[in-house]
């Protein structure tokens, strides 16, 4: 085997450090600079032409040097030819601008032709302007239904532009960046003198299902992994849509993804979160995508572990949603005592009972697809409510649980490991 070191780019920050298969050690970011929701300075640049932004970039000289990295790497960098692969671990950081603005008209309502090499966002000189959501709900909210009564593809963004244009509104121009991991990794990694790693962007929740894996007692396993929002699967036909949750048949030699879940919600609840309630997100409407190797179902549909963040905002324990292990905690006392109010306690505890009857659906799907295997694995952020944990137990006596101690993001820094180390010459890549 060889030495690999995995490092992992999103939230949790960390790497990890394995020699023919054993960890030499793991490291979260946080932990060295005593900051607990410590971020990466990424050094964005916006750059922009004639009005339309045109490109996304990273100065190389605003990206800190990592504390983690320098223990792995050595402070002069004398260590970095002792890893045979460096792999990162990431979700995707795919960017989608979607910008509202207002364009000339005739007096028929028809828009005025842009010509060939002309900026589709007009000039000051031509009357344009951004507008706000709010000023004309009516149109927004049409817009909204438009969003998500179907999976949104390109078709259906053309489709969106002509109706909202040829009704005088506001257009729709979505500007796709897929290339900001790439341009991340190289800063990041240049600054050490490294130039050449290993990156699969769209296998976030694979490395998650190879890092609880390879920490179980088990050769074989059926895995769910369970998070806020994963890599962009599909992204070419459905931009909008995150990976939510998961399930693969993992052992020692057998890749099998079997069922993922995509959801726009995060897309949809940038729109609307601050202007309407969110009773729209009981619109259920799933898509089965025949040509795919696995079950793929679209939805706009929060996964559990969102609900979570977003309980934590609204009750005001963190302003970004990252305080879900306080729900989790907090859900205990209302599952303890339960009153017909709506305290933390009690919405915690509601969430918590609600949670776990979709969580233990999504098991059941799990086993139906390979009966035989008794063995199942947690991971993903999700995996972390322990109260939870324990009900599955009851639920599932006939099977044997193993939960990733490293369920948040930083464990994929130990599945990138796992994946040079031991699937390196599998066909891994879906």
């Amino acid at each position: 085997m060889a030495k690999v070191l995995g490092i992992n780019t999103s939230h949790d920050t960390a790497i990890c450090s394995m020699t023919d298969g054993k960890i030499d050690y793991y490291h979260e970011e946080g932990r060295m600079t005593r900051d607990k929701h410590w971020c990466m300075r990424s050094g964005v640049d916006e750059v922009c032409k004639d009005g339309e932004l045109v490109e996304l970039k990273y100065e190389s000289d605003e990206m800190e040097r990592w504390k983690t990295l320098d223990f792995a790497f050595g402070k002069d960098d004398e260590l970095v030819e002792t890893f045979d692969t460096i792999g990162i671990a990431s979700f995707d950081r795919r960017i989608y601008q979607m910008k509202f603005r207002t364009l000339e008209v005739d007096e028929d309502g028809n828009p005025r032709e842009i010509k060939e090499g002309e900026s589709i966002y007009p000039s000051d000189e031509e009357k344009t302007r951004p507008i706000s959501y709010l000023e004309d709900r009516a149109m927004f909210n049409d817009l909204r239904q438009h969003i998500i009564e179907e999976p949104i593809t390109r078709e259906r963004i053309a489709k969106g532009q002509e109706y909202f244009n040829c009704q005088g509104f506001p257009v729709l121009h979505p500007f796709e960046f897929g290339d900001i991991d790439t341009r991340f990794n190289d800063t990041l990694l240049g600054l050490y003198g490294v130039s050449e790693y290993d990156f699969l962007q769209n296998e976030h929740h694979l490395l998650h299902a190879f890092s609880v894996l390879y920490q179980s007692p088990f050769k074989d396993a059926l895995i769910l992994v369970c998070d806020g929002g994963g890599s962009k699967f599909f992204h070419d036909q459905f931009p909008m849509y995150q990976e939510m949750e998961s399930m693969f048949y993992l052992s020692e030699q057998d890749i099998t993804p079997l069922y993922k879940h995509l959801s726009n919600s995060r897309a949809i609840s940038e729109f609307d979160i601050k202007c309407y309630d969110n009773n729209y997100f009981a619109h259920r409407n799933r898509f089965n995508l025949d040509d795919a190797e696995f079950d793929v179902e679209l939805s706009s549909d929060l996964s559990e572990g969102q609900k979570f963040s977003a309980l934590s905002a609204r009750l005001g324990y963190d302003y970004h949603g990252r305080a879900a292990g306080k729900v989790m905690g907090m859900a205990s006392y209302g599952l303890e005592k339960r009153h017909d109010c709506y305290t933390p306690g009690d919405l915690a505890g509601r969430l918590q009972s609600e949670t776990v009857d979709v969580t233990a659906k999504l098991i059941e799907r799990l086993i139906e697809y390979k009966p035989e295997c008794k063995n199942i694995c947690l991971s993903g952020g999700y995996a972390l409510n322990c109260v939870a944990n324990y009900q599955y137990l009851d639920r599932f006596p006939n099977h044997k649980f193993f939960i990733d101690p490293c369920a948040h993001d930083g464990g994929t820094a130990i599945g990138s490991c796992v994946k040079n180390t031991f699937y390196k010459d599998t066909g891994y890549t879906i």
